[in-house]
């Protein structure tokens, strides 16, 4: 009965306990995990920002609070540790690994960062045992080789790394385990013959992503040494390989490179023969030619292409290109315009005539020529249209012949069934009524276009140009009205975004900002505008110098004489212009910079006039310090002076 009677008390006080612990564990505030990450996710950022702002020790204060929240989260380990690490806090260190590695025995990286713990406090024999064993225990896993890789290179351990990287293909038995890892690990030291025969390496076998080697051996630096090293690498892969097209093709990109386009030739001719001559290699080949500026090598080439048998298929695309690199030689070659310097590349200063070109060139005759022939052999093709297409352009562009040119724009149209060259015409055809004058005809073309378009790709392009045909049509204020809503349509993604943001500002400090006077001198000044549109420089010229003659101290002032300077200095008139801009420099206004700037350039290459060009580019180092241009004036006088001291040597 006692014994019942003491099991009996002793229950009722368990029950009595139980009770308070209970009640205390309810009494305390319940915390949803949502609640709790949030916070957490909060602190993270504090202690990221905290971090960033160099405040280090009160970083480390709130990753421990995070830490010790979630002592098994991998991503908040990893930011505390990396920071005790830069700290050098070994006690604390060695605390957080050892504590995440209970929670996570076989997490990779914990097991490395422990080695490295040993390492970095002293412990150099206690680290590599270590790592050895724990290579074993993870059963020389790549993904351990790799992490452990990674972390012998962030403390420059250089030989044990590479030794560690051999292992690895010995015990696996592949010669290529980690080469892209070992290329880049090269390429950062500054070996790049080593980087690039590791790349082989992983070319050899993967030849489906060869792209990836050679893009990365292209990146090298163009030295004499690293080529003849890379080549004799790569010719080595193909005696011990065979004639694979990756290497062949690899091999011609080195050799392009390094300009050896002959030899680079070869080894692409090579690669088609080895590939059916289905002749795209080929053909981009003397296109990027081109775009390279080797006019008369790319022609060399596409003349070859049509006098071999094999490329019969790709004759008409070997004549488009013949033909592009026999404009492209000239066009191209023409000398430096003046009349580029105004926003240079706006669409709302700028026009896409070319300058100074003799048409009756060899070359020009023989583009033309080639885009006839074409015309007249292919009709209603793909080829035909693309000709049509150029052919219009050198119209419009070089001979300035507007008719013939819309003509042309027309067909090509009728004839295309690409999207992009169709667009092209559109837009050419409305350009046409602008260079011919009517800007009211162009608007109408591009609204009416803007209407069948809406929501294409060409719908922002086509409302733009609508924007400056009324612009050109006098239509200022309805021009500055449609400001919001034609920036709202093209987005600041969009290339024109800038054009017409950086138009708006013109408008807006030369027109709106001026009282009456000023608004009627702008409106002569667009008059003056739609004449260079037309390329009638000279009517556009005097338009300019009435503008200020009778409105010489409106805001477009400054405008109007960079304008009229352009057009004076595109006639060879130099000293007028210099006379044309003084006012501008003499109180250093807006385009001081820019108009010193064209005057050195034109001075420099295209008058070839040295000690000319050294005057203005002396002149933007001494009075316009803080310009855009400085730097590069700098450099054309270092440039200038080299050239002496070499003439003076000789």
């Amino acid at each position: 009965m006692r014994s019942y009677q003491l099991s009996s008390n002793h229950a009722l006080g368990f029950v009595f306990i139980l009770l308070l612990i209970t009640s205390s564990v309810f009494a305390q505030k319940w915390v949803p995990v949502k609640q709790i990450n949030k916070e957490l996710n909060s602190k993270l950022r504090l202690a990221q920002r905290l971090e960033r702002q160099g405040q280090i020790e009160k970083a480390i204060e709130v990753y421990k609070y995070i830490v010790d929240k979630k002592p098994d989260n991998y991503s908040y380990y990893n930011r505390y540790a990396n920071l005790l690490f830069k700290s050098n806090d070994f006690d604390k260190l060695n605390h957080v690994i050892n504590r995440f590695l209970e929670y996570h025995p076989d997490n990779e990286n914990a097991v490395v960062d422990l080695g490295e713990l040993y390492y970095v406090r002293g412990d150099t024999s206690l680290a590599f045992n270590y790592w050895s064993e724990s290579l074993e225990r993870f059963h020389h896993s790549v993904s351990f080789y790799r992490v452990l890789f990674n972390g012998m290179i962030a403390h420059q351990l250089y030989d044990k790394a590479e030794n560690l990287i051999n292992h690895a293909r010995e015990y696996h038995h592949k010669n290529d385990l980690f080469s892209l890892e070992m290329a880049g690990y090269y390429m950062i030291r500054g070996e790049y013959i080593s980087s690039a025969r590791e790349y082989l390496l992983y070319a050899r076998t993967n030849p489906k992503n060869y792209k990836i080697a050679s893009r990365q051996i292209l990146r090298f630096p163009s030295e004499e040494n690293i080529f003849i090293g890379i080549d004799s690498l790569i010719n080595n892969e193909i005696n011990e390989s065979g004639s694979k097209p990756y290497l062949h093709r690899l091999r011609g990109d080195i050799l392009f490179k390094f300009k050896r386009y002959d030899d680079a030739a070869s080894e692409v001719f090579y690669v088609e023969a080895l590939s059916g001559n289905k002749g795209k290699e080929i053909l981009d080949f003397a296109k990027d030619l081109l775009q390279e500026g080797e006019y008369e090598k790319s022609e060399k080439l596409y003349t070859e292409i049509l006098q071999r048998s094999e490329f019969q298929k790709i004759a008409p695309k070997a004549l488009l290109g013949l033909a592009n690199a026999a404009e492209k030689s000239v066009i191209n070659r023409q000398s430096i315009s003046p009349l580029t310097y105004f926003f240079p590349g706006n669409l709302f200063f700028n026009t896409d005539f070319v300058q100074s070109v003799d048409v009756s060139e060899q070359h020009l005759q023989k583009a033309f020529s080639i885009y006839d022939s074409l015309i007249i052999t292919l009709p209603r093709s793909t080829y035909s249209a693309e000709a049509l297409y150029r052919l219009a352009e050198l119209r419009f562009r070089v001979t300035r012949d507007f008719d013939g040119a819309l003509k042309l724009y027309r067909k090509a149209y009728e004839v295309s069934r690409d999207r992009n060259l169709r667009n092209n015409c559109k837009i050419r055809i409305g350009e046409v009524a602008l260079a011919k004058g009517d800007p009211i005809a162009a608007s109408k073309i591009f609204t009416g276009e803007v209407r069948k378009r809406e929501g294409t790709d060409i719908e922002k392009s086509l409302k733009v140009r609508a924007l400056l045909s009324e612009y050109l049509s006098g239509e200022i204020d309805s021009v500055i009205a449609s400001q919001n809503d034609i920036l709202g349509l093209l987005g600041v993604k969009n290339p024109l975004f800038n054009d017409v943001f950086e138009f708006m500002n013109f408008l807006d400090e030369n027109y709106t900002k001026t009282n009456q006077e000023g608004k009627e001198a702008f409106k002569d000044f667009v008059k003056g505008e739609l004449l260079v549109r037309q390329n009638k420089l000279s009517e556009a010229g005097e338009i300019y110098k009435f503008v200020l003659l009778n409105y010489p101290d409106v805001p477009v002032a400054s405008a109007t004489r960079f304008r009229l300077s352009q057009i004076q200095l595109q006639f060879g008139k130099m000293e007028e212009a210099e006379k044309t801009i003084e006012p501008i420099l003499d109180i250093g206004e807006l385009f001081a910079d820019e108009v010193s700037f064209m005057m050195a350039e034109i001075a420099h290459y295209r008058d070839n006039n040295i000690d000319k060009a050294s005057h203005w580019y002396e002149l933007i180092l001494e009075r316009y310090p803080y310009s855009l241009y400085t730097d590069l004036a700098r450099k054309r006088l270092r440039e200038f002076q080299k050239n002496a001291n070499l003439e003076k040597e000789s």
